[in-house]
């Protein structure tokens, strides 16, 4: 591989489609000609007069965003988008693309000492200086607790994954506790889980995709579908150039 190593933590999708004879700008999801996918270099200050119109337009109902308030209230280093969108078919792997906040500029990295020294030395049953991409099972701070239906969007109450744990746990508890721990598991799903069943309750469940996150793939239009946002999941991504 290569000397460099970039690690990227973000929102994206870590499955896209190749077309014939490997050509990797292929997946209809993505739109390829959106200028964040060029790495046109978008002003930032053009993407804040975005955030600033949709936050007028929608008054009290304006969420808080990382990214507006970072740009509002400092004079970020950053002057442009280029690092919040990571796609990289040469060096890295093509099925990868990786969406970061603005305002989590330390979510991409590249050439650091130490992740050199880990992925090269520190990887046991794994080969060094390899790309890959560890999809999260759970969204990484500052996103870290918020959950969402993966069909509808919609944010859910904590206590879901409060209550999908404790029942995932069942099995391991003491025979002679599993029906008190199932009654008050039933109270609890009652009170804060709109599924039928856990299985279900575990099929749905995912971390929620932020707003920031689909502000930038809606303001670069980055995707075809508007929809497409619902597939998107927090990941770590490694690779070498």
């Amino acid at each position: 591989m290569g000397i460099r190593i970039h690690k990227v933590m973000g929102w994206g999708l870590a499955d896209l489609a190749s077309g014939r004879r490997g050509y990797w700008r292929a997946d209809p999801r993505v739109n390829w000609d959106s200028p964040l996918v060029q790495f046109e270099g978008v002003s930032a200050q053009e993407y804040f007069r975005w955030l600033e119109e949709r936050r007028r337009a929608r008054g009290d109902k304006f969420s808080f965003s990382l990214d507006w308030a970072v740009l509002a209230h400092t004079k970020p280093a950053k002057t442009d988008l280029s690092a919040c969108l990571t796609y990289s078919p040469e060096y890295g792997k093509p099925q990868v693309l990786v969406l970061t906040p603005f305002g989590k500029p330390d979510w991409c990295r590249y050439d650091d000492d130490i992740d050199y020294t880990m992925e090269t030395y520190l990887r046991p049953g794994r080969k060094a200086q390899m790309n890959h991409v560890e999809v999260l099972r759970h969204p990484p701070f500052p996103f870290n607790g918020f959950y969402m239906d993966s069909q509808t969007g919609d944010r859910l109450n904590d206590r879901v994954m409060w209550w999908i744990r404790a029942r995932s746990n069942y099995e391991a508890m003491p025979k002679a506790r599993r029906a008190e721990h199932l009654a008050g598991l039933d109270i609890l799903a009652a009170e804060c889980t709109p599924y039928a069943n856990h299985e279900e309750a575990c099929a749905r469940v995912i971390p929620q995709v932020p707003e920031e996150i689909r502000d930038l793939a809606e303001f670069g239009k980055v995707f075809t579908d508007p929809a497409t946002w619902l597939t998107l999941r927090p990941m770590l991504y490694t690779y070498w150039s």
